[in-house]
């Protein structure tokens, strides 16, 4: 189920049907783990593990406690696709943070394009999305956008 806080017209997923940006735990950690050491151990020779989801993954409260989890048992890179809206919060910006690669969309160069193109939530304005962004590239050390 698509759990997501736009509703973006180019969306492969499809509408958004309800709009959410409370984040809240969607799979347990432990389980997303276990499936990924799962898989890595089985196919070997993978160098990057991307966090995308159904919808946005910073919505996930556990996306950072993955994301350590993993670290700990696998030497490998992590990356994080993004509309990157929620960015401006505090624990996401702390999430995405520990991630190698973070791919935020960036498609919209101000409000009545971001709200054509993305319609979001009604508590994410540009503005906000655009603060949130230019302060986690202030912080963050990795990759940040396409290779």
């Amino acid at each position: 189920m698509k759990v997501c806080n736009y509703s973006c017209v180019y969306c492969q997923l499809g509408r958004t049907k309800n709009l959410q940006i409370e984040r809240k735990k969607y799979f347990e950690t432990k389980d997303v783990i276990d499936s990924l050491y799962e898989r890595i151990s089985a196919n070997g020779g993978i160098d990057y593990i991307t966090f995308m989801g159904d919808g946005e993954p910073t919505l996930a409260a556990n996306l950072g406690e993955m994301v350590s989890e993993l670290k700990g048992l696998w030497d490998g890179k992590t990356a994080l696709i993004t509309n990157g809206s929620l960015l401006f919060k505090t624990d996401v910006k702390k999430d995405a943070l520990l991630f190698d690669v973070v791919s935020p969309t960036v498609a919209a160069g101000d409000e009545k394009k971001f709200r054509r193109i993305h319609r979001p939530h009604g508590k994410i304005t540009y503005d906000l999305y655009l603060k949130g962004l230019m302060q986690f590239s202030e912080e963050y050390g990795g990759i940040c956008g396409p290779k």
